[in-house]
């Protein structure tokens, strides 16, 4: 590894998800790691259980102004249409999960608060803007509560 990278590594988010060198995760994002690799009745129900919990999280989609705010649960690895990324996992007020993609901007101010985990985060959506190289961006904004730790 390119010592002069730096790698992501357990940073603000805790996720074992940001490299391949963490084993001891805090997180449980793919249910699926822990399941049996024998074809079992026990088996089956446990792979039908982990699909079952990974559909039933939403992809947020905001529209200007709109806001999201819950229990930050971690990140997990995903591919988009502009490659590999991370996703980041809330869990709402209502028990539902939502994931948005873990932008540069978002990773920074996450980490700017030293999130974790189990901490309460909003997020708003403000709308479509220009960086000063004229490229689109999505801005928002963040604020987090932190829980206290023992």
């Amino acid at each position: 590894m390119d010592t002069n990278k730096r790698a992501p590594g357990r940073g603000a988010l805790g996720g074992t998800a940001m490299t391949d060198s963490d084993s001891d995760s805090d997180l449980d994002i793919n249910p699926l790691d822990k399941l049996p690799m024998t074809a079992t009745k026990e088996g089956t129900r446990s792979v039908l259980q982990a699909l079952d919990e990974i559909q039933a999280i939403r992809p947020w989609r905001p529209e200007e102004g709109e806001a999201l705010a819950g229990v930050l649960l971690g990140i997990k690895p995903a591919s988009g249409p502009f490659g590999p990324g991370f996703m980041l996992l809330i869990r709402d007020d209502d028990g539902q999960k939502h994931s948005m993609w873990l932008t540069a901007y978002l990773k920074g101010q996450l980490e700017g608060f030293n999130a974790r985990p189990g901490d309460m985060v909003g997020i708003k959506f403000l709308g479509k803007a220009t960086g000063a190289r004229g490229n689109p961006y999505n801005q928002y904004t963040v604020i987090v509560q932190r829980q206290r730790r023992a």
